[in-house]
């Protein structure tokens, strides 16, 4: 640092040290490194507006290696401003460096979809083991875009419970899993992958691979020729 008190002018400087302490293969020296905790003990990171934590943690994201910079952030004791409320540190920072090393692999899960959003994926992933409640608190302090805080909310609110469908051992019905796995984001299914163990996997694979290019051959038209006539049930009947 060039004075004592840079932190203190900016405590976003404190998460910029530790993504280019990551970019760069640098160290803060002793001096420098006992001010950030400082400022870090002082709360100074908690002083500075949602929007601009936003702007730095996405940086972070951009990185080619996000997860050194958050574990820096961790052992800075700076990682839980950056993190829904409540969240477990350890299993954030797992499943951001299991999401990105899928993300990097030449055999990407889900191929056949769209490719998932980096930045989106990985904002997913630091946001697993959040109650719905607390991502929500927490895309909107960061004041997240409404389309990643969509990908965000859909992996708390239905996550939990789709992970611990795709890890049972009991025979699932392409129908069960189509109707598990359709309505999420290829943001959330990478991450779903990453974390899950081999069923898991190979569900997710089949769907990706078969079950979500699967039209039925009844349409609306169909129902309305057999008169019906056309209402809201009309989704439930073509899902049967």
């Amino acid at each position: 640092m060039l004075h004592a008190l840079s932190f203190v002018d900016d405590p976003t400087r404190v998460l910029r040290a530790a993504r280019f302490e990551s970019r760069y293969s640098f160290a803060m020296d002793s001096p420098t490194e006992g001010l950030a905790r400082r400022a870090v003990g002082l709360d100074m990171l908690g002083e500075v507006s949602g929007t601009r934590l936003r702007e730095e943690l996405l940086g972070i994201l951009e990185e080619e290696s996000p997860a050194d910079a958050l574990t820096r952030l961790a052992r800075l004791d700076a990682l839980a401003l950056l993190l829904p409320p409540g969240s477990d540190a350890d299993v954030a920072l797992a499943a951001v460096t299991a999401t990105d090393a899928v993300l990097a692999s030449e055999q990407r899960p889900c191929a056949a979809l769209r490719p998932p959003g980096r930045r989106t994926a990985l904002l997913v992933a630091l946001s697993t083991g959040a109650t719905p409640a607390a991502a929500e608190r927490w895309v909107r302090h960061l004041h997240i875009s409404r389309e990643q805080a969509s990908h965000v909310l859909q992996a708390a609110l239905r996550g939990p419970a789709v992970a611990t469908a795709l890890r049972s051992r009991a025979v699932m019905r392409d129908s069960r899993l189509y109707r598990l796995l359709e309505p999420l984001s290829p943001e959330v299914l990478v991450n779903l992958w990453s974390l899950g163990d081999i069923t898991a996997r190979d569900r997710i694979e089949r769907h990706c691979s078969e079950l979500a290019r699967v039209r039925p051959a009844v349409s609306g038209a169909d129902l309305i020729a057999l008169g019906a006539s056309p209402s809201p049930d009309f989704s439930a009947i073509l899902a049967r």
